[in-house]
């Protein structure tokens, strides 16, 4: 589905589709071929983001409206399903992990998308996978980012170097690995917290 230079927003919350937009317009500059693929967190905000991108006049295309095949002229693809985001990850030159801009959330998981040997940045809220951040940071598998230059900055040796791209996901990958049993479990622990917390969250409204 995708044969493009790709830029994932993986789980993300209001103010990070915004910044990654923005980043993703400076970015084409360099790499007019690049697909910006976002997957907001809670289902209940897909209108919400589809409102952003028409005012955006962007051209986008929703994964619930083309199952099979990509536009050409499509700049973001709006992942509007559920249980779907981890199969693009191996298709990634870069995966920015939502929920980590904005302090509630505590960021969501970094596991899957190193685990497909894909290089990862966040924001610098990531308590709920602050053990597992702290390590791709110091091996190079991964990197933080709070503001649209920083973002640019850091992001653009993904798309215009697929070898730097590789490398990185291959030291995020083997950070994974080294610490498989762990990681499990803590990805086990925080995904029924975060669960429950959605729950709770959903009944209130």
């Amino acid at each position: 589905l995708v044969d493009r230079p790709l830029l994932i927003g993986a789980s993300t919350h209001p103010g990070e589709e915004e910044l990654l937009l923005r980043v993703l317009r400076r970015l084409q500059g360099e790499v007019p071929t690049l697909l910006l693929l976002l997957a907001p967190r809670h289902p209940q905000r897909f209108l919400d983001v589809e409102q952003l991108l028409i005012r955006g006049e962007w051209r986008y295309q929703k994964r619930s409206q083309s199952p099979t095949r990509m536009k050409t002229e499509v700049e973001v693809f709006l992942l509007d399903t559920l249980g779907e985001l981890s199969s693009f990850y191996h298709s990634a030159a870069l995966t920015f992990v939502g929920g980590s801009l904005v302090k509630g959330p505590g960021g969501h998981s970094v596991v899957e998308p190193a685990l497909s040997r894909t290089p990862v940045c966040f924001g610098p809220y990531t308590r709920n996978f602050s053990m597992v951040v702290e390590q791709l940071i110091n091996a190079n598998g991964g990197f933080e980012v709070r503001q649209e230059e920083d973002f640019y900055r850091q992001a653009l040796p993904f798309f215009t170097n697929p070898h730097h791209a590789q490398e990185i996901g291959q030291r995020a990958y083997e950070v994974m690995k080294r610490g498989q049993g762990a990681v499990h479990r803590t990805m086990t622990v925080v995904q029924e917290t975060l669960q429950l917390r959605d729950d709770i969250s959903s009944t209130s409204h």
